[in-house]
């Protein structure tokens, strides 16, 4: 049955009526409504525990309709227009990044469903309202109540999972609370966070048997066995990683108030890696044998590539990473969020996509101005494999002169060879992902189905300010391609070509197994093998061969030592999974936030319309990061005064 294409027709209606019956409950507790007979006709027939099912997956954060107020854009690797510096209510991860984040109204409010999103401890009570009710629903097919009940215990779990992942130890909202309940048994106390994630596992644990191992083609977008395996691992990961693994430098005096104990284990449990790459090792053979692997192009180029495809050294490469995003529930895709809306102007392709040439003015679906910054460019590796600064052939230390666009065939299809312009030196020999996904001054960007040369300076076309566009433009000079489909356009939402936020893929899983591995046995052929293969992919060589050339990198045989192969990993997630919200939870997970977030978002000077002007870095934005108040978002003073019982997240 197909769903998830009914989904959102579906959610709006039982969204209204849920929200009547439901407008007295506690903001973080399940409530039984006192309106039973409205929530017994929501669970009379098959039809409706759809319309039920739906609403639970309603639930899901949604990270790519609406760039003004995503979570995927905390971080460095990107920034918002700053004439909208003075605004608190678009760019909230900016404004979270900059330090203003606040415990009246904080920003990304999961808890109570305030600061621009929806309350995971609401979509939690939904998911045990449907567990409570569709034992009664009488024209169930054989298998669909084992079934739906396993696709809501996942989500019940996940919700968990992000509520911890954002506040560390929660409230278990595992069972409903009826409305007459006493004060002690409504005001419940935040478990302490091995708890947390003890509870998380099993639900999924309970969950998976009752699903398909891989859903039909017409079900994607749906949990299924290949899906809650993929999460559980990468659970589990989390639960291994620092922050949450013997974290007594941060949290040793975070002491729950009902047991007096601290509510983070404080000693270091190595066996958790193990535990986390068996999971992750048992997701990847199912994903194998779902047929699920690496995205790699093998359709028809288009047409103005057709000269240069054979001889250029990026673009087969390119192809491969830059589709293997955009194109729809491609091969290695694990799970996506399908409910992308085409007609939404807010989208992360509207932000990312240049504006129509031959309508500058125009920014219906294309506001050209959510930019990279020169951190993420940096994190790139050189034509080699390896980082710049490691390269001994790349020529590191003047890497910001300016030089003409290069003639030779490694570059091919990436730039225009023209003696008459220029780009900084720091832009060639880049690997082909660099080049795929990020769009930069006189680089050649494919987009509306055509071949645009990018001009990022002011006043001039495509891509770059002027005066009309009052800061609304790529203010670091540096653009995102990854997001926009090459083929989507703008001015109209039936020529925007939709396709799935990826919330987990192959690449994921493979990066994390090679970290869960090193992290428990050191440097291993099999870690190498797991990398390799996302960097064959990208058209770079295999981190034995390069890492032990002498005549390439200047530390030879930093992939034998744990904490060298540590840095690789981490470079390998930061470069392969960039833009894709994972990058801020990875720095809190390793504890790496102030190492990451008090350095400026720095680019080139935007405003200036001669390369010797704009090719000068400057600073457009200071973050502020405070150790250990950052690593989790506060719980509002409305949340702490409803429930004594609840004490705040250190440092706020």
């Amino acid at each position: 049955m197909k769903i998830v294409k009914i989904f959102k027709s579906l959610v709006v209606t039982l969204l209204i009526s849920l929200s009547i019956t439901l407008s007295n409950c506690s903001d973080y507790l399940n409530i039984v409504p006192d309106n039973i007979v409205t929530v017994d006709k929501m669970f009379e027939n098959k039809s409706k525990i759809i319309q039920a099912l739906a609403t639970c997956y309603a639930f899901l954060p949604d990270n790519f309709n609406d760039h003004y107020r995503t979570r995927l854009t905390l971080g460095n690797e990107c920034m918002f227009p700053s004439v909208y510096a003075n605004r608190t209510d678009v760019f909230i991860s900016n404004r979270v990044m900059v330090g203003d984040q606040n415990v009246d109204n904080p920003y990304f409010s999961y808890w109570n469903g305030s600061g621009y999103v929806a309350s995971l401890y609401q979509g939690i009570r939904y998911c045990n309202i449907f567990l409570n009710n569709i034992q009664n629903v009488p024209d169930l097919e054989p298998g669909d109540y084992e079934d739906y009940v396993g696709q809501v215990k996942f989500l019940k779990a996940y919700f968990h999972f992000l509520l911890i992942n954002s506040y560390g130890p929660i409230v278990i909202a595992d069972k409903e609370i009826d409305m007459n309940a006493s004060k002690a048994e409504i005001q419940q106390y935040r478990q302490p966070v091995d708890v947390c994630f003890k509870y998380v596992i099993d639900l999924i644990d309970e969950a998976i048997p009752h699903m398909p191992a891989r859903r039909i083609k017409t079900q994607f977008g749906q949990i299924d066995q290949l899906i809650a395996k993929s999460l559980k691992a990468k659970i589990l990961l989390y639960w291994a990683s620092p922050l949450f693994n013997g974290n007594s430098e941060y949290y040793g005096d975070f002491i729950d108030p009902l047991t007096k104990e601290p509510f983070f284990n404080l000693n270091y449990d190595k066996e958790r890696w193990l535990t986390a790459a068996t999971a992750l090792k048992e997701a990847i053979d199912l994903a194998h044998i779902s047929n699920v692997k690496l995205y790699t192009y093998n359709k028809p180029v288009f047409d103005f590539d057709l000269n240069d495809i054979e001889i250029s050294g990026v673009m087969r490469y390119a192809y491969n990473n830059r589709f293997s995003i955009v194109d729809p529930w491609n091969s290695e895709l694990i799970w996506g969020y399908s409910n992308v809306s085409p007609t939404s102007g807010a989208s992360i392709q509207s932000a990312c996509q240049v504006k129509n040439i031959e309508y500058p003015n125009n920014y219906q679906f294309s506001y050209n101005y959510m930019a990279a910054s020169q951190f993420i460019v940096d994190q790139y590796y050189t034509r080699n494999g390896v980082p710049m600064e490691e390269d001994k052939t790349f020529d590191y230390n003047n890497r910001k002169e300016i030089v003409n666009l290069p003639t030779d065939n490694y570059h091919r299809g990436y730039f225009i060879p023209d003696d008459q312009e220029v780009t900084v030196k720091e832009y060639l020999n880049r690997e082909p992902r660099f080049y795929a996904w990020i769009a930069t001054d006189r680089s050649l960007w494919r987009t509306y189905g055509m071949l645009y040369q990018i001009r990022l300076r002011f006043n001039q076309w495509a891509g770059g300010g002027t005066q009309a566009a009052n800061g609304e433009y790529y203010q670091t000079g540096i653009a995102i391609k990854k997001w926009v489909h090459p083929e989507t356009q703008n001015l109209y939402w039936e020529r925007i070509v939709v396709y799935p936020f990826p919330l987990i893929r192959l690449a994921d899983l493979y990066l994390m197994y090679a970290e869960a591995l090193n992290e428990y046995y050191g440097p291993r052929e099999e870690v190498y093998h797991y990398l390799d293969l996302i960097r064959e992919r990208a058209g770079l060589p295999g981190i034995g061969s390069v890492w032990s050339n002498s005549d390439i990198v200047k530390h030879p045989g930093k992939h034998l030592i744990q904490e060298g192969l540590r840095e690789i990993i981490r470079q390998e997630r930061a470069i392969e999974l960039s833009f894709e919200g994972q990058q801020y939870d990875d720095a809190r997970r390793w504890k790496i936030g102030d190492i990451f977030y008090n350095e400026p978002i720095m680019g080139w000077d935007s405003s200036k319309g001669e390369a010797k002007d704009f090719y000068v870095p400057v600073t457009w934005q200071n973050r502020d990061w405070v150790t250990p108040r950052d690593y989790f978002t506060p719980l509002s003073n409305s949340v702490l005064n409803q429930n004594p019982n609840l004490v705040q997240n250190p440092g706020w």
